[in-house]
């Protein structure tokens, strides 16, 4: 919608916002600098990615985990009047409710299947201190998340894939493509 917001701001001489769908900083500061609006709301990009604008600030954009518009937690419960959530974020709507802790008993975790699952279990279990193995028998992470991202209108659902893929590697995640797991493979490992 901010084409109305630019057609808005043309008539009128107070600051004028726009919103819905906007989920890029890049984007978002082309709007302003543009002159189509003074200021871009991201609701649910800051609910995604708290810390978005501070790692846009910094330059860092990889790092951003991107909202796809699922609208899984945050429309569909506002709307239903219930707590907002993210299907990206797990911590969204349970600030301070849990923590990821050091893991007591560091272990060997093999994780079969690289789809957005099996690579958010590799992530966290070794954000704990787990030593993780990522096993994935294609040629490419993300699973069905990959074939749905092929739809018209849902290519934006591959940012899911490509944060997860970005933070496997940020936190050393050991990941084997084109790999089948085999019961002898798990003795071996």
């Amino acid at each position: 919608f901010v084409y109305l917001a630019a057609e808005i701001r043309s008539l009128v001489d107070i600051p004028v916002f726009t919103a819905i769908r906007i989920n890029d900083p890049i984007m978002a500061n082309e709007i302003v600098k543009k002159g189509e609006a003074d200021i871009v709301v991201m609701t649910r990009a800051t609910i995604c990615d708290p810390e978005m604008p501070n790692k846009a600030k910094a330059g860092r954009f990889d790092d951003i985990r991107q909202c796809v518009a699922c609208n899984e937690g945050c429309y569909e419960n506002l709307a239903k009047g219930m707590k907002i959530t993210c299907a990206q974020n797990p911590e969204s709507g349970h600030e301070g409710e849990w923590e990821v802790r050091p893991a007591e008993n560091v272990k060997k975790i093999l994780v079969v299947g690289g789809g957005v699952a099996g690579m958010a279990a590799a992530i966290w279990s070794k954000k704990r201190g787990h030593d993780v193995v990522l096993f994935e028998k294609t040629s490419e992470l993300g699973g069905a998340l990959m074939i749905a991202s092929k739809a018209p209108s849902r290519e934006s659902l591959s940012q899911v894939v490509r944060f997860q893929k970005h933070e496997l590697e940020q936190v050393g995640v050991d990941v084997r493509l084109n790999t089948e797991v085999t019961a002898s493979m798990i003795e071996q490992e």
